[in-house]
């Protein structure tokens, strides 16, 4: 038994589809620039049958880093027939802190606005290695805050 038999199996195809379109995984790319470019053009590929809802509002705003680092880009994510006070989620995109990007998960933030009924507020954070630790982390804290 290998370690990818401990993985759930219907978790288990998706993760066996990435590695047939990218074999060694994302890390067999050392420039990080190519693995972004790899990373986010597989991910377009998957999901080009995923759009924002068109039940959700989307709007675009930033705050001002405390640092003196570029503003941070924020999205928030309403259902577009709510008027009232709704329960928020704070989304944190994935990439671990490399990777991604907050337009890059819009349809997966949207569909989570509108499922849940919720408003839904995702940051976009600095990426490393370009902005060592803890500048993607004081970049999530700061949005949420």
């Amino acid at each position: 038994m290998n370690d990818r038999d401990e993985i759930d199996p219907e978790s288990r195809l998706p993760l066996e589809a990435l590695l047939e379109q990218l074999p060694g995984a994302f890390c067999a790319i050392s420039d990080i620039n190519e693995r972004r470019s790899a990373v986010t053009a597989l991910l377009n590929e998957m999901r080009a049958d995923l759009q924002p809802s068109e039940r959700v509002v989307i709007k675009d705003f930033a705050v001002p880093s405390p640092d003196g680092a570029p503003d941070i880009k924020l999205h928030s994510y309403r259902p577009s027939d709510a008027s009232e006070a709704l329960p928020g989620l704070y989304y944190i995109h994935g990439g671990g802190m490399i990777l991604g990007s907050v337009d890059s998960d819009d349809p997966i933030a949207s569909m989570l606005c509108e499922t849940l009924g919720i408003e839904v507020f995702s940051v976009e954070y600095r990426l490393a290695p370009e902005n060592p630790y803890p500048a993607a982390v004081e970049d999530c804290y700061t949005g949420l805050k």
